[in-house]
């Protein structure tokens, strides 16, 4: 049995978007507006490969999230994983103050490497500054 079979994926999370607002200089407040909330997803660990090819890019990726279907996030948007579940299956709440936002560095690709079928696969880092 795969995590497809149960139709489901082993996190939650809720996706929001980054907004600049006006401000003296351009230093403006960030406000972030919620686009969905409990979302079934599966957040994982980059490996050295995957690190490497994005590193010769330029880009510095810490996490990868599947999602079922194609979640339509852009660069200006963060996943917040909001619920896992443990290793007896039961689903854990993760607190406030653990929660971290992830950037979105690359918009969501098909993907079919983890054996579960066709997931969606975004590509992030942990936001600097906030709940890390």
């Amino acid at each position: 049995m795969s995590l497809l079979d149960s139709g489901t994926l082993p996190h939650k999370c809720r996706t929001q978007r980054r907004t600049q607002t006006p401000g003296v200089l351009a230093d403006g407040d960030v406000v972030r507006t919620t686009l969905a909330t409990n979302v079934p997803c599966w957040e994982q660990p980059v490996g050295t490969s995957e690190a490497n090819r994005y590193d010769k890019l330029g880009i510095s990726v810490e996490t990868k999230v599947y999602f079922l279907t194609d979640p339509g996030l852009t660069e200006r948007d963060e996943i917040v994983i909001t619920e896992r579940t443990d290793r007896n299956g039961r689903t854990v709440t993760v607190s406030a103050a653990n929660q971290r936002e992830i950037q979105v560095l690359r918009p969501s690709t098909p993907d079919s490497s983890v054996g579960l079928g066709i997931l969606f696969k975004v590509m992030g880092s942990y936001s600097p500054g906030r709940n890390s």
